[in-house]
């Protein structure tokens, strides 16, 4: 697990996701992004990743399945 600090590293972050994208052809749910990073929270996760989606960092929407939520659709690229 990695610890984000008040200064979020979104490089990590962009780094998993990418990661997850490689390796299992699909993103990782939000669910694993918090257990990943120590967040207690899931609106925490959404939060920052609607601040990269905002710095046009990443690209992504919504999509609920009865299994999963997904997040990140794509990556722009750095």
């Amino acid at each position: 697990m990695i610890k984000f600090t008040a200064i979020m590293d979104y490089k990590k972050l962009l780094k998993f996701i990418k990661q997850s994208l490689k390796q299992r052809k699909s993103p990782p749910t939000i669910r694993e992004i918090a257990k990943k990073f120590g967040f207690k929270s899931l609106s925490s996760v959404q939060y920052h990743l609607k601040k990269l989606k905002q710095t046009g960092k990443l690209s992504f929407r919504y999509s609920q399945t009865k299994v999963k939520r997904r997040v990140a659709r794509g990556l722009k690229p750095l």
